[in-house]
């Protein structure tokens, strides 16, 4: 076996359209409920989350599903990008994911009629009104 084929694929660098991870191990999005409840904002508990899996060897990190309203949090502690002042701890996350090493990612969500809590259903006319059972 040639040196280029040695050791498992998984672990070779992996480049699409220009943009190189470092290896094919991707750190999927977990829903982690942990920014303070309501404000939606990045933690230093993210921070640390993110920065050491990316430290540990991921190529590629996405980070937990996060909300584009309020209304639209799957709960209370979900992350968010719907206000101005969310964007700086994100950035702050996605800084410290590139500097562990691993390319960063989101998954932007919202829960539609399934939002996390009664408080947060969504008030829009529909076919089928949210139950609080629901799933």
């Amino acid at each position: 076996m040639s040196p280029a084929h040695a050791g498992p694929r998984i672990l070779k660098p992996l480049e699409i359209r220009g943009t190189r991870a470092r290896n094919r191990l991707w750190l999927p999005p977990m829903c982690m409920y942990s920014a303070e409840a309501g404000d939606g904002r990045v933690t230093d508990w993210h921070l640390t989350h993110y920065a050491s899996r990316s430290v540990g060897g991921f190529g590629t990190i996405i980070v937990e599903a996060t909300a584009v309203t309020p209304e639209g949090r799957l709960s209370p502690q979900d992350l968010g990008l719907w206000d101005d002042r969310q964007v700086e701890g994100h950035r702050r996350l996605a800084r410290a994911i590139a500097e562990g090493g691993a390319l960063p990612g989101i998954q932007l969500g919202h829960g539609g009629r399934k939002a996390g809590t009664p408080a947060m259903r969504p008030a829009a006319p529909g076919a089928r009104r949210a139950t609080l059972e629901g799933w």
